[in-house]
């Protein structure tokens, strides 16, 4: 992938970047690794050694903190103490932004619980609204509206279903938020193939789009349970650009140990990757590989719905 990040420009093409920094093993839900670059740390140090090591300090602090993490699990006691607090009340648990968050959801987050589209998309505008628009607001210096908004579009399951199965994507332009001026677009895919079922399919994997490199990179918990859907999804893309892109299969994502954790591995896979392209190096190559990605899926699901619940005691609160 030859898009690279600049504070004054945001995301552009540039096949001569250097290439991306080495990534070292993770252990990591996902959602951990949600964390605004750390400018104030790299601006403190000096340029020698921000050319030498890629602000080592700020890697170090990050590995630091994940290992501080994997000594800090939680049990599946932890998750279902939650999970019974945010079913006591109404059917509607958070109204957030534009997604309703019901007690089925959260019954749904539960280990071994299959993810349908609302948690997907709950997830998907929990990502844009606390992590990337903020993210980029603070590290693109010339920015304005729509390039906040469209720089990395994450895609809610229904979108990426109808633009995977409409005989006309060109028509879905006005429908669909604009990801054609997108330097990347997140779809999570679903096998589905009755239209009129809905919450159906059996398997979740991720489309990932670099508008400007022409590029789908897929990533799949299950090796290529999904491989005629994103041929299919592809070609609906390329109808819908005018344009060919070429289909490159990430070799190493984790791999989900039962038939129920394809969702959280989604969402997952979402926010290591967001992470990637909001802490991009100044252009120097963004690395998309998953390979070295240890998943705990138990803790990306508790993380989830710890999250439901402090946004909703935020809202009581108020």
């Amino acid at each position: 992938m030859n898009t690279v990040f600049s504070a004054n420009r945001g995301y552009f093409l540039c096949p001569d970047a250097e290439e991306a920094f080495e990534i070292g093993p993770l252990y990591t839900n996902g959602f951990d690794q949600l964390e605004p670059a750390d400018d104030e740390l790299i601006a403190e140090l000096p340029e020698r050694e921000m050319a030498g090591n890629g602000s080592a300090r700020a890697r170090k602090k990050r590995e630091k903190r994940q290992h501080k993490q994997r000594r800090q699990r939680k049990s599946p006691r932890s998750e279902w103490s939650v999970v019974k607090e945010l079913c006591s009340g109404d059917d509607k648990v958070l109204k957030f932004h534009e997604i309703t968050v019901y007690r089925d959801d959260i019954l749904n987050l539960r280990d071994d619980e299959w993810l349908n589209d609302n948690n997907l998309a709950f997830i998907y505008e929990y990502i844009t609204r606390v992590h990337i628009e903020p993210t980029l607001r603070r590290r693109i210096r010339f920015s304005n509206k729509q390039m906040i908004e469209t720089s990395i579009i994450l895609l809610m399951p229904t979108f990426t279903f109808l633009l995977a199965h409409h005989p006309e994507p060109t028509q879905l332009k006005g429908v669909l938020p604009p990801i054609e001026k997108a330097k990347f677009v997140f779809m999570p895919l679903n096998d589905n193939e009755d239209l009129g079922v809905a919450e159906g399919g059996y398997h979740w994997s991720l489309v990932v789009l670099s508008v400007e490199d022409r590029l789908a990179m897929v990533y799949d918990s299950m090796e290529s349970a999904n491989e005629q859907e994103t041929k299919q999804l592809v070609s609906k893309i390329e109808q819908y650009f005018g344009a060919k892109f070429r289909i490159a299969v990430d070799a190493h994502p984790p791999q989900q140990s039962n038939g129920s954790d394809c969702g959280i591995s989604v969402a997952g896979f979402t926010a290591i990757l967001v992470a990637r392209l909001l802490n991009a190096e100044e252009k120097h190559k963004i690395s998309m590989s998953m390979e070295n990605v240890r998943f705990n899926a138990l803790d990306a699901r508790l993380f989830v719905l710890k999250c439901i619940k402090r946004l909703k005691d935020e809202v009581e609160t108020d």
